[in-house]
C-alpha cells in the first residue's frame, strides 16, 4: 500500500487543510448557511461595493440566513449581527436567534467570551430547546473540554426526535459537529460512535441522511488511512460503497455530497474507492 499511498499524498495535504481552526475544531456551519454562503460569493465579485439596505423582514429563519450571510460573505459581521438583533427586539428570548450571534462571534470573529455569553444566555432562556443544547456543547468546546462537549451532543442525538424536521436536521448537524470535533482532536471512540450514530438513523430524510452518513464514513476512512489502518480503510470504503449502493439516486447524492461538504474529501474517497475496488 505504500505506492498507494504515495499517489495521493497530494490530495491529503489538501484535505487535512480542512481542519485548521485552533484545537483541531472545524468551522461550525449548518448546511443551509453554507450553501447561502457559496451563492453569494458566486454573486460578488472581487472587491465590489454592494449596498445592502436593511429591511423589515419576517421572522422566517430561511429568509434571515440568507440576509445574514450576504453580509458575512462581504466581511460586514457586525451587520450581520444586527440582523438577528433586530429580530431579538421582538423575541428577545429566542434560542435561535442568540445562538447565531453567538456563531458569529465564534467563527467569524474569533471571541470565544462574547460567543459564549449568548451560548449561556440561550441556555437560560430555554435550556430544552434544541439549539440551546447544541450551544451547550459549543461552550465546552471553547473552553477545550471536548469530551464534556461531545457528551452533550450524543445526548442530543439520542433523544432527536426525527420525525420532526427541525429537530431531525439539528441531529444531522450535531453529527456533523461531533464527527469534526473528533477527527480534529484524534479522539477515536467519538470518531468510531459517529459511524455507530449515523448507522442507526431512523430513515425519515433518506437524502440527507445519505449525505452525513457518506460524510462520516469519508471522514473516518480518511482517518484511518492517516494511521495505516489498511483493513480498516477497506472496511468502511465498503460501508461507503454500500450506502451509495443502496440509494436510488446516488448520482445525485454525489454530486450534492461534493457541493455541500468537501470536494477535496469527496475526491480522496472515490480515488481510494478506485484502488480498493478496480479489477
Amino acid at each position: 500500500m505504500n505506492i498507494l499511498k504515495m499517489k495521493v499524498i497530494l490530495l491529503l495535504s489538501l484535505v487535512i487543510g480542512l481542519w485548521s481552526l485552533p484545537g483541531g475544531c472545524v468551522e461550525y456551519m449548518p448546511l443551509g448557511r453554507e450553501n447561502s454562503v457559496q451563492r453569494i460569493n458566486e454573486e460578488v465579485e472581487g472587491d465590489q461595493e454592494v449596498e445592502l439596505p436593511f429591511v423589515d423582514i419576517p421572522y422566517d429563519d430561511d429568509e434571515m440566513t440568507y440576509r445574514a450571510a450576504e453580509y458575512l460573505a462581504l466581511g460586514e459581521y457586525m451587520s450581520a449581527i444586527e440582523v438577528y438583533e433586530r429580530a431579538l427586539n421582538s423575541y428577545p428570548e429566542d434560542p435561535w436567534l442568540i445562538c447565531s450571534i453567538g456563531d458569529i462571534y465564534s467563527e467569524y470573529l474569533d471571541d470565544a467570551q462574547k460567543a459564549t455569553e449568548y451560548y449561556e444566555l440561550a441556555n437560560q432562556y430555554d435550556p430544552y430547546n434544541p439549539h440551546s443544547i447544541i450551544a451547550k456543547s459549543k461552550v465546552f468546546f471553547l473552553r477545550q473540554d471536548n469530551e464534556k462537549g461531545c457528551d452533550v451532543l450524543k445526548d442530543f442525538i439520542n433523544e432527536c426526535d426525527f420525525r420532526n424536521d427541525k429537530e431531525r436536521y439539528l441531529g444531522y448537524h450535531s453529527i456533523w459537529m461531533l464527527t469534526n470535533i473528533a477527527y480534529g482532536n484524534d479522539m477515536y471512540d467519538e470518531l468510531e460512535g459517529a459511524v455507530s450514530l449515523v448507522l442507526k438513523l431512523p430513515g425519515y430524510d433518506r437524502w440527507e441522511e445519505s449525505l452525513i452518513q457518506m460524510y462520516v464514513i469519508q471522514t473516518m476512512v480518511l482517518y484511518e488511512f492517516l494511521h495505516e489502518n489498511d483493513i480498516q480503510v477497506e472496511k468502511y470504503l465498503g460501508v461507503y460503497k454500500g450506502i451509495i449502493d443502496c440509494h436510488e439516486d446516488a448520482d445525485r447524492v454525489r454530486s450534492a455530497l461534493e457541493l455541500q461538504y468537501s470536494a477535496r474529501l469527496y475526491d480522496f474517497c472515490e480515488e481510494m474507492m478506485e484502488l480498493y475496488f478496480t479489477e
